[in-house]
């Protein structure tokens, strides 16, 4: 059996791949134990082929663990323990430590480590088979425990993304609109897709501003338009302007927006019937300083539904939204609006929209009505749409939109709780005797104990942290 690096290439077919390895490791120990069956260097690695055997399934169980969490919104463990049951490695203890990669979110790296001891102490053989924390255990001395005959080490790295939805069929552009817009100036709107962190997903391309019954103007050369892979330019041509809205009928109401019923955006929104009740509540947010400016800080995902007409000037402005995505909907219906029965009814209104700023943006979903100049460089990275209903809007200046159908997604999942398709693991890697700070950790689990105190995950590596994948 090879000891070096392995991969499987995709989760639905690892647990096939880790039988396989088993399969095989249980065959080549019975091999090695038949032709050196009195030596007893032979016995060892017999014993330790066993461990290396068992490990594989220990593996399968920890990865199921971080996905289950991830699925259930739970912070993963960061420490699973267990003991094999049957099989040529029965009795061994086998400790998990689980790492989250901090550049790169959605890879998990598995440091396992069994160890098979001749005669297990009954306090071992009474314990739980199997144990998960949320933190890495702290080691203590136990002169109790005999050395063991044997160990395995093993360590897998596999990604793990959560079942973010996809962006609604009502985002048809970086911003959509009923009516459309008059003089837009000082604005830059792409509807090229693009990840939180820059990179672009070119298959998400979409239009910079969509609108169903209206027209899109721009005042001067500043407003800079882009879409459908085209680049910026002071352009409404019909790569970056669509003025049919894809041929579908426009939503009226945000739960409309989202794809949801109302009955769950009325559950999951934390809604605020007054400006003076949102003004509380922004004054009670607790302050951080970015930059030598404070903002009151929203917390992570927030899903906010106001539904008072009028608001004050500079609306959101010196909130700071951080890195997570959010759904902010500011909505109040008048079925006076207007007399198009396909036209929204939104007449919530506010001036001097500040949403996010050009160093800290807003990413996630935006669902407002009759907003008039969202400038004070404005910075939104997700998906922006108008329910306004009193006509063609104007004003739209020094700001930026930048379509993200990941930012839209894990707003649908984070801050509305919508579970897009399950996304199997991936294993990256595989690699059998290594060496890494988590391995040591897993293997004094394991051993006797031996180590006091607690080890720090490797370089680039920490202890799971929910929605760490959002940074």
């Amino acid at each position: 059996m090879n000891r070096g690096e392995r991969n499987c290439e995709s989760g639905s077919a690892y647990l096939l791949c880790l039988t396989v390895l088993v399969v095989v490791a249980i065959a080549s120990a019975a091999f090695v134990g038949m032709g050196q069956a009195g030596s007893a260097s032979s016995l060892q690695q017999l014993r330790q082929d066993a461990l290396r055997s068992a490990l594989e399934g220990a593996g399968a169980v920890a990865i199921q663990k971080v996905q289950a969490a991830l699925l259930e919104r739970r912070l993963p463990p960061a420490y699973v323990r267990g003991q094999v049951r049957t099989g040529p490695a029965r009795g061994a203890w086998w400790s998990a430590i689980v790492a989250q990669n901090a550049a790169r979110p959605e890879l998990y790296k598995i440091s396992l480590a069994a160890a098979l001891h001749r005669e297990t102490p009954s306090a071992l053989q009474k314990a739980a088979p199997y144990q998960e924390s949320q933190s890495y255990p702290t080691l203590t001395t136990d002169s109790s425990l005999p050395p063991p005959e044997a160990s395995a080490v093993q360590e897998v790295i596999v990604q793990l993304f959560p079942p973010v939805p996809p962006p609604p069929a009502s985002f048809k552009g970086a911003l959509s609109s009923y009516y459309g817009f008059s003089n837009v100036k000082n604005a830059t709107i792409n509807g090229n897709d693009h990840n939180l962190d820059g990179t672009t997903n070119p298959l998400g391309d979409t239009y910079a501003i969509s609108v169903a019954s209206g027209t899109v103007t721009l005042q001067g050369g500043s407003a800079l338009l882009a879409g459908n892979g085209s680049t910026l330019a002071n352009s409404v041509d019909s790569t970056r302007v669509d003025t049919t809205y894809g041929g579908d009928s426009f939503p009226t109401t945000p739960w409309d927006v989202l794809g949801i019923e109302r009955s769950t955006f009325d559950q999951r929104a934390l809604r605020f019937d007054t400006l003076e009740a949102w003004n509380a509540y922004v004054e009670s947010l607790p302050e951080v300083v970015i930059q030598g400016t404070t903002y009151r800080q929203m917390p992570e995902h927030s899903f906010l539904n106001l539904t008072f007409r009028d608001g004050g000037s500079a609306m959101f402005q010196g909130i700071y939204w951080g890195s997570s995505s959010h759904i902010l909907v500011w909505h109040h219906p008048d079925p006076n609006a207007n007399s198009d029965p396909n036209a929204p009814k939104g007449v919530a209104y506010g001036a001097n929209i500040h949403l996010g700023n050009q160093e800290l943006p807003f990413h996630g979903i935006a669902i407002l009505d009759d907003w008039r100049h969202v400038n004070g460089k404005s910075n939104v990275k997700g998906g922006f749409v108008s329910l306004n209903g009193t006509g063609v809007q104007e004003g739209l200046q020094a700001l930026s939109i930048t379509y993200s159908s990941q930012g839209i997604g894990r707003a649908l999942y984070s801050a509305a709780q919508l579970d897009g398709e399950a996304v199997p693991p991936r294993v990256v890697s595989y690699r059998e005797q290594t060496d890494n700070a988590e391995v040591r950790l897993a293997l004094d689990a394991v051993q006797a104990n031996q180590r006091t105190g607690e080890v720090s995950p490797s370089a680039g590596w920490q202890e799971p942290a929910i929605a760490l994948w959002e940074r």
